[in-house]
């Protein structure tokens, strides 16, 4: 089993692949430049990422990286894999936790100031995004009257009380603002049991008992979970019960 390279072995690999990277600002241009310097092993006190050169090897690079090196980081800053010097400093940048892998890693780590582009997988993921409100909000258009109100249960807002049209915009903007959710909710297929789930605990009719945390009706047991509870409502064998439910729900 193959060890999984470093965040830092990554990067390195990473410019020897694409053989060019571009570094952004993760606060965009308005950012000022960061001058990085290369950082020190806590344990053997070299360089993270600087060759150990004999002074005769020295007189043969082109960039001899110590203690004092410093390189200045600013936004849309280019390393080239075909540039000695490039190379060479990327390979020590690599180990300051001031720079990321990508835009989703810095924006988890405060300490992170620059991240490296990557503008194709960028756009792919904005199209993705994209993609998926758009097939969020043609649920909303296609949907019935009935389904958009089901829909509107399932989260939390009751819109028998409420107009068509604010039904409507109160749905589509949730399919705009959290597509996933939107659309997973329109292609339940338990949403009927759930509003009755809904409608049964909103009434009393079944409880969830406070020493056990399982619901009840009467002495039947139904379940701890809400799922458990939805389960239990479909089940065939559960019908009989479920129409004593119905009945005391509507009296």
């Amino acid at each position: 089993m193959s060890k999984k390279k470093s965040k830092e072995e990554a990067l390195v690999d990473l410019l020897k692949s694409r053989k060019e990277l571009t570094l952004k600002a993760k606060y965009g241009k308005q950012q000022g430049p960061l001058v990085l310097c290369p950082v020190k092993d806590s344990i053997t006190g070299g360089l993270l990422g600087v060759k150990v050169l004999s002074e005769d090897d020295k007189k043969k690079e082109a960039r001899v990286v110590d203690g004092y090196t410093s390189r200045k980081i600013t936004n849309d800053i280019t390393f080239r894999y075909d540039n000695i010097i490039d190379r060479t400093d990327w390979d020590w940048i690599v180990h300051n936790k001031e720079i990321a892998a990508s835009r989703e890693d810095a924006l988890q780590e405060e300490v992170v100031l620059f991240y490296v582009d990557d503008y194709k997988a960028e756009l792919e993921k904005s199209v993705k995004k994209k993609e998926i409100i758009f097939q969020a909000q043609s649920l909303v258009h296609k949907a019935s009257k009935d389904r958009r109100l089901e829909v509107c249960r399932l989260f939390g807002m009751d819109g028998s009380y409420m107009d068509p049209s604010e039904v409507f915009e109160f749905l589509y903007d949730k399919a705009t603002n959290f597509p996933e959710k939107t659309i997973a909710k329109f292609e339940d297929d338990d949403v009927k049991h759930k509003i009755l789930m809904m409608d049964l605990v909103n009434a009393k009719v079944i409880v969830k008992d406070d020493e056990t945390g399982v619901y009840v009706f009467g002495d039947t047991k139904l379940g701890s979970k809400d799922e458990t509870v939805v389960q239990w409502l479909k089940d065939p064998q559960n019908h009989d019960i479920v129409r004593e439910m119905m009945i005391d729900l509507a009296s």
